[in-house]
This record gives structure tokens, C-alpha cells and sequence, in this order.
């Protein structure tokens, strides 16, 4: 006997929500995958900024440190000087 309409279109109908869902979880994966990326990439640029800020600290610390080195030469000097 010959498959009825209905149970065609039922078929397909169960079918398209087959690949509705197939799509759906294919876009959740690729999604999580790209938050995944972004959040590793993220990770990536904090650690290279933190590095960098660090060096700016000791670069810092190190000419504040030879200013008053200067500084208490310059003071020596006037006080040889006077």
C-alpha cells in the first residue's frame, strides 16, 4: 500500500527538524569554539601586557633611582664647592 500524504509529510517534517537541530548544535559547537579562541587569545594579550607593565615598573624604578643618585651627587658637590 502506498504511503498516505500525511504520513510524507509527516516524514518530512520530522526530517527538517532533524536538520534544524543538526544545524543548531553545529552552530553551539562553532560558537563555544570561538569563545574558547577568544578567551585563550584574551589570556594571551593580559600575560604580554603584564610583562610589558612590569618592565615600564623596573625601567621606572631603575631612573628614579639614578635621578637620585644625581641628585645626592649634585648635593655633595655644592656642599664641597661652598
Amino acid at each position: 500500500m502506498a504511503e498516505s500524504y500525511s504520513d510524507k509529510a509527516k516524514d518530512a517534517a520530522q526530517n527538517a527538524v532533524d536538520k534544524a537541530k543538526e544545524a543548531g548544535q553545529a552552530a553551539a559547537d562553532k560558537a563555544q569554539e570561538l569563545g574558547r579562541d577568544a578567551k585563550d587569545k584574551a589570556k594571551e594579550v593580559g600575560d604580554a601586557v603584564s610583562e610589558k607593565a612590569g618592565e615600564v615598573k623596573d625601567w621606572a624604578k631603575d631612573k628614579a633611582h639614578q635621578a637620585g643618585e644625581k641628585i645626592e651627587e649634585a648635593g655633595e658637590s655644592i656642599q664641597r664647592n661652598t
